[in-house]
Parts: structure tokens; C-alpha cells; sequence
């Protein structure tokens, strides 16, 4: 099925993590390359924020991102407060093809680590199983919310 934007249902696109250091330039590229439906670009050399399990630690007080993965560096409470909006360094290049998004850009792809993913890292850096999922399914439904109102309020309508 075709929709009225000219995309396929099921088509595939772009990822989004880029080797960039400059979100502007990683913006452009990615118009360029995916003119109907751009993957936001991640740009984990810029910032570990950026990374999928960046966002996560980015998000929950008491997470760092290390080259190991997750780390916590206090115990983690499932029912504290998440920052899950878009944020200069975890979302550089989201909030750069945001801002170049013209009245005929349809959409903007977005990644979210996904509530299996986050809970393996949870437990991964001690938290009980039960606690670590759900942790993980509020923040990846969170996350997915707040950056879904932002692609919303940034696309021209």
C-alpha cells in the first residue's frame, strides 16, 4: 500500500547513528539521503547521550553510560522521575532535521530502545528483574511519547 506521501507501508530507511560531530551537517546528510522520510540522526561522537542506551542513562538519575554498557552509580528507583524529552546533547540531530524540515517533509524516523532492551541493561547493572521491567516499559513508553510530540509540533501541517 502506497499512502499519499508516495511511502510504502513496510518500506525500509535509513538508521540514524552517524559518525557526525556537527548535527547540522548529519541533518543535511540525511535529508539528502532519505528525502521522504529521514531517520533522526544519532550522533553518539558528539555525545554517549545519543547512543540508545545513552538515552537511557541520560534519562534515569543514577545511570551512567560507560564503554561497559550501563552502569549505576547509586540503587535506581523504578518510580523516579524520567527525563525523556528532547535534549540538546542526546538529541542534536533530531533537533537539527527538526529545524530543516520544510512543508513537504512527511516524517522523521525516530529510534527508541525498546522495554526487552532497556530491562537486559537494567539488570545487567544490578537491578532486580521485576524492578528493571518496569522501569524499562515506562521509559521506552515515555521516551517514545515525548519525541513523537516533538516530530509532531515540528512538522510543518
Amino acid at each position: 500500500m502506497v499512502g499519499t506521501d508516495g511511502l510504502h507501508a513496510g518500506a525500509s530507511s535509513a538508521i540514524g547513528s552517524l559518525p557526525y560531530l556537527d548535527a547540522e551537517e548529519a541533518a543535511r546528510v540525511m535529508l539528502a539521503a532519505a528525502p521522504k522520510l529521514p531517520a533522526a540522526p544519532e550522533l553518539i561522537r558528539l555525545s554517549p547521550a545519543a547512543s540508545l542506551l545513552g538515552s537511557v542513562a541520560a534519562a534515569v538519575p543514577g545511570l551512567v553510560m560507560t564503554a561497559a554498557g550501563l552502569q549505576a552509580t547509586r540503587p535506581i528507583d523504578p518510580e523516579s522521575p524520567l527525563d525523556v524529552g528532547p535534549d540538546p546533547a542526546r538529541d542534536a540531530g533530531l533537533l537539527a532535521l527538526a529545524a530543516l524540515a520544510d512543508d513537504g517533509l512527511p516524517a522523521i524516523k525516530v529510534q527508541v530502545p525498546g522495554p526487552v532492551t532497556v530491562a537486559t541493561a537494567l539488570t545487567g547493572t544490578g537491578m532486580p528483574v521485576i524492578e528493571a521491567r518496569r522501569l524499562a516499559l515506562r521509559f521506552a513508553r515515555a521516551r517514545a511519547a515525548a519525541l513523537l510530540d516533538h516530530v509532531v509540533d515540528a512538522l510543518p501541517m
